[in-house]
């Protein structure tokens, strides 16, 4: 996200990685080319570099991470393999855990939304939690859809900037009943 001054998806990972309570944070199911090629760039670095923070990624090439040094990022051919190799190293750890969603990490048949779109299906997702459970201390859960207008012609131009689509006004009604019931389907299982 190109908004140089304030928390957005990319630099509130860097934050957290910051605090020392934090022992890592690992972002799963990046299925977006902002990891890639030129992109690797546009990464907080220095957090990769030392391994308070991961990347599993989904069929993305991380040659360019591996050029600059990154080796805290990998790619899988799909979902489920991501996962599997994930629950290795779950199961061995005993690490309270916080779970932070992000709805865009689905695929635009479960939800739609208005940033780049994941490839993960909600059973899987689903899956990825329940291989944490007894772990999990605290969760948010991001990415619903609503209708806005920036009033500042620069908030305007940074989400222009960012190839954040309009979103059709017909549309938005079913758009926000799939994150309802994507929602639910969170709260029956995050709940205590």
């Amino acid at each position: 996200m190109r908004y140089p001054f304030g928390i957005h998806c990319g630099s509130w990972v860097r934050h957290v990685s910051r605090l020392p309570f934090v022992a890592r944070v690992q972002v799963i199911g990046i299925a977006s080319p902002d990891v890639e090629g030129g992109r690797s760039w546009e990464n907080y670095l220095l957090p990769l570099y030392s391994g308070k923070v991961t990347y599993s990624c989904v069929n993305r090439n991380l040659s360019a991470l591996r050029r600059i040094g990154i080796r805290h990022a990998a790619s899988f051919p799909s979902v489920a393999d991501m996962l599997e190799g994930l629950s290795v190293s779950w199961a061995t750890s005993s690490e309270p855990v916080y779970v932070s969603i992000d709805k865009d990490v689905l695929a635009h048949d479960v939800v739609q939304t208005n940033w780049d779109q994941g490839v993960m299906r909600l059973d899987e997702m689903l899956t990825a939690i329940r291989l944490l459970r007894g772990r999990i201390v605290a969760s948010d859960v991001v990415g619903d859809v609503s209708l806005y207008r920036y009033r500042s012609r620069f908030k305007r131009l940074l989400s222009g900037l960012d190839g954040q689509p309009d979103i059709p006004e017909s549309s938005l009604a079913q758009w926000q009943a799939q994150h309802q019931h994507v929602n639910r389907q969170l709260l029956s299982l995050l709940s205590p």
